[in-house]
């Protein structure tokens, strides 16, 4: 090992634990030295992405989120013909960026969710945009989110194919998380946040309404003059994945930090009826939580639920995105170093102008965050 890589190594470990304290202008300056000193040093370019972007540098950080393609490969790959998604054979298309003709105009393209559902829900935002550069667009996401957005782009032109079912023909293709790069959001106050447009069917919305009064009816917890406030309290977890797992753990919150939430909605918040929209979570006896997720099939049915909802109160997960995305009222509960895509410890998000950010004050205080919701439920008569 030379002692340029020793150095790189020692600026790139100092400025990941000055990142773990969000220290994130001291943390990118050691990320960018240790780039400096070895550049093909692919962590160090892939945290300096990170700390870019949650500062809120979209100039910089976008080039630098293409890094992604080359994380499991070992090295930094500069250019984009080389890069990890070479398994489809039609050109990438990344608007100016991209290699060849950039113009779409007359051509279709396909525009593929890469990652997770909360992924898809932010970044599809862009098809219409897409679409206005003359192409002809459509969306390639996994089969249990694609009866949501066919119904969302129902009218529009952009049609919807899930990865169950072949792909059409298509010239380029994009995935849909190099669109903020594509499409020149190279700042925050670029960001296309034209809310709502994800939604849910009325019939659908209709028919959830229905099972809610019913079990008001049925003398569970509430009237049908209550807020009806949905609850999320664990994401995805990742096993296979070390880190993923790691930050899986740091963003979900064990039941028993929501019990005073719960409580004080029994004694102090009058009319609230809480509903689960947590997938596969167990609920301990008498939570006094609605558990109708059973029932839910696909993200479409979560939203016709949610389109019945007040309010969703959810930590860093996929319904967070869902929710907000369709203009409802979204309290997003964040882990103390919190995902980029936040920003820099902000109380609001320019991504979902109906979000709410409630953030660790120390590492692991999921009791701080839980007594700040309750005080906003007060303040806001719920």
């Amino acid at each position: 090992m030379t002692d340029s890589t020793q150095q790189a190594q020692s600026q790139y470990q100092q400025g990941v634990a000055l990142y773990e304290s969000r220290r994130y202008a001291e943390a990118l300056a050691c990320f960018i030295a240790a780039r400096d000193l070895a550049p093909d040093y692919l962590d160090a370019h892939w945290n300096e992405c990170l700390t870019r972007l949650i500062l809120g540098d979209f100039k910089e950080g976008w080039p630098l989120h293409e890094a992604r393609w080359q994380k499991n490969e070992g090295r930094w790959e500069p250019d984009p013909a080389k890069r990890g998604w070479r398994h489809i054979p039609q050109p990438l298309w990344v608007g100016e960026h991209s290699v060849g003709d950039a113009s779409i105009a007359g051509k279709t393209i396909c525009l593929w969710a890469e990652q997770g559902f909360g992924d898809t829900l932010q970044f599809c935002r862009y098809a219409p945009l897409v679409q206005a550069m003359g192409a002809k667009v459509f969306l390639y996401v996994r089969e249990p989110i694609a009866k949501l957005l066919r119904q969302s782009y129902e009218g529009t032109g952009i049609s919807v194919v899930a990865d169950t079912e072949p792909l059409p023909p298509f010239d380029v293709h994009c995935p849909m998380m190099s669109l903020p790069l594509a499409c020149g959001t190279d700042s925050v106050t670029k960001i296309p946040a034209p809310i709502p447009y994800i939604f849910a069917k009325n019939e659908d919305a209709m028919h959830w309404k229905n099972r809610l009064t019913s079990h008001i009816q049925q003398g569970f917890q509430g009237s049908e003059t209550s807020k009806r406030v949905g609850l999320v309290w664990s994401g995805l977890m990742r096993s296979t994945n070390p880190l993923a797992a790691k930050m899986d753990a740091e963003r979900s919150i064990d039941f028993e930090y929501l019990t005073p939430l719960l409580s004080h909605s029994q004694q102090g918040l009058q009319g609230i009826q809480w509903v689960s929209l947590q997938k596969g979570g167990d609920l301990p006896e008498g939570a006094g939580v609605l558990d109708l997720t059973p029932e839910l099939n696909d993200w479409a049915d979560t939203a016709a639920l949610i389109a019945n909802l007040d309010l969703v109160i959810s930590c860093d997960t996929a319904v967070a995105h869902l929710a907000a995305s369709m203009g409802k009222p979204t309290w997003i509960l964040s882990r103390y170093n919190g995902c980029w895509r936040w920003l820099d410890h902000r109380t609001d998000s320019p991504w979902y102008p109906s979000a709410r950010l409630f953030h660790q004050s120390t590492p692991g205080d999921w009791a701080g965050v839980v007594e700040e919701v309750i005080g906003a439920l007060e303040m806001h008569n719920l």
